[in-house]
């Protein structure tokens, strides 16, 4: 809870928690609402690590949160109407045993979960052992990596904190390559990359894709068991609702866009920089890579030198332009819905660099429920306001083939203006280079 600078609308759970712990004084006395304020600190103090700073408040809130409970099942078996008792009893009774059954299965679906993704990053670890060059560089791009650096013993579920002979670099796709990549050879050190194939919200890292050799694959398998009617109900397509969250779950935690519901695979592969190449790299070299938003095997074998996608759609909520009010998307391939009611409305994909000289094309199917048609824009900026290239769209597959005026970082943007509602789905989203048409 951040009270520096917040909003009225901000402070609404923390006045919610401080009156319920004033009610359970009253009726229930000191031990639990004292105990619960003792940890309210934790809520305030720490930052967001995987939700585990709530363990701290979970214990004595629960517990008021049962007295109250308690209190409301009493109070039904006082009723006269004895069948409108027996129906409230049923109904309570079975939607306690449901979610009960369904919180019990996510501790045991966890502790599979994290045994499955622990033995794939030992498989790694010690594939690198095995295989890569000591004192090598290797970039990675996605958080759960740094375990795999941790487990210097195959098959051990204890961490060693100690040095590694290989320096990491946990990229971003703002970090020098091309200087560390040549301080790197002019050392007669090799280069490696660990890339996450698989939909993440780790920041992304450009590739250079032309300079790469695939070395392995490996799989990490996520597990979950949803029993909970609940879970259906906020979102069909994303099954938001989270699990007991795992170690990882930036990382691989991404309930519904695996082969099913209760199983979905994450995709990890290494690459090695080729050295005779080396010297051709220059800025342009670096792609970004396409993080696919279900499991790979079902779009076939794509890998990420493929690709020049980039990792997904974003709608700008946290900034002075209005966001699309409703807005899902999955990767970079489809925007499932995207809604305006008023103001502004923009999505645009991560900035990439685009040279002067090259041609691009771009091709998605565009389905309209309601409303206007967005405009799809090549910009200098995320939002669309400096656009070189602006294009209109219908219904139906559309495919724009261009070339930019002058090298920069550009922007893909979908976008609809000031009180233009909308009401718009995207699927089948490509972007990339590709040959200039001969005359």
């Amino acid at each position: 809870i951040n009270l520096i600078g917040a909003t009225a609308v901000r402070f609404l759970p923390f006045i919610f928690l401080v009156l319920l712990t004033l009610l359970a004084t009253l009726r229930f006395g000191l031990l639990f609402p004292v105990w619960f304020m003792v940890t309210v600190p934790s809520l305030m103090l720490l930052g967001s690590n995987h939700e585990i700073h709530t363990a701290f408040a979970m214990p004595p809130l629960v517990i008021i949160c049962s007295l109250y409970c308690r209190e409301l099942v009493s109070s039904l078996f006082n009723l006269r109407l004895s069948l409108l008792r027996q129906i409230f009893s049923v109904c309570i009774g079975a939607a306690l045993a449901i979610v009960f059954i369904d919180h019990i299965s996510n501790v045991a679906t966890s502790f599979f979960d994290l045994q499955s993704i622990t033995t794939s990053h030992q498989r790694i670890s010690r594939w690198l052992k095995d295989n890569a060059q000591d004192r090598a560089v290797i970039f990675t791009d996605f958080g759960a990596a740094s375990d795999i650096f941790y487990m210097l013993k195959p098959f051990s579920y204890g961490y060693k904190f100690e040095p590694t002979s290989y320096e990491i670099v946990g990229g971003s796709p703002n970090t020098p390559q091309l200087d560390i990549i040549q301080q790197a050879v002019a050392k007669k050190r090799k280069v490696y990359y660990i890339h996450l194939k698989t939909y993440s919200t780790d920041l992304y890292l450009p590739l250079p894709v032309g300079a790469l050799k695939k070395l392995a694959t490996f799989e990490v398998d996520n597990y979950g068991f949803m029993l909970d009617p609940l879970r259906f109900a906020v979102d069909k397509q994303r099954y938001p609702r989270r699990f007991v969250p795992s170690e990882w779950d930036n990382s691989y935690g991404w309930v519904g866009f695996g082969k099913n519901r209760f199983i979905w695979s994450s995709e990890i592969e290494i690459y090695e920089l080729i050295e005779s190449k080396v010297d051709m790299l220059d800025v342009s070299s670096f792609k970004n890579p396409n993080r696919y938003s279900s499991h790979p095997n079902e779009a076939g074998d794509n890998t990420a030198v493929d690709y020049t996608a980039v990792t997904g759609w974003k709608n700008n909520k946290d900034t002075a332009i209005v966001p699309y009010e409703e807005f899902v998307s999955k990767g970079a391939e489809n925007i499932i819905r995207a809604v305006n009611k008023s103001g502004i409305g923009v999505a645009n994909l991560p900035g990439f660099e685009m040279k002067s000289g090259k041609h691009y094309q771009v091709t998605f199917v565009m389905t309209k429920t309601s409303g206007a048609y967005p405009s799809f824009r090549i910009s200098e900026d995320p939002y669309g306001n400096t656009s070189p290239l602006v294009y209109n769209t219908t219904d139906g597959q559309m495919t724009y083939k261009f070339e930019v005026p002058k090298s920069r970082i550009y922007y893909a943007v979908f976008r609809v203006e000031d009180k233009e509602q909308t009401d718009f789905s995207i699927s089948s989203f490509s972007f990339k280079e590709v040959e200039a048409v001969k005359q």
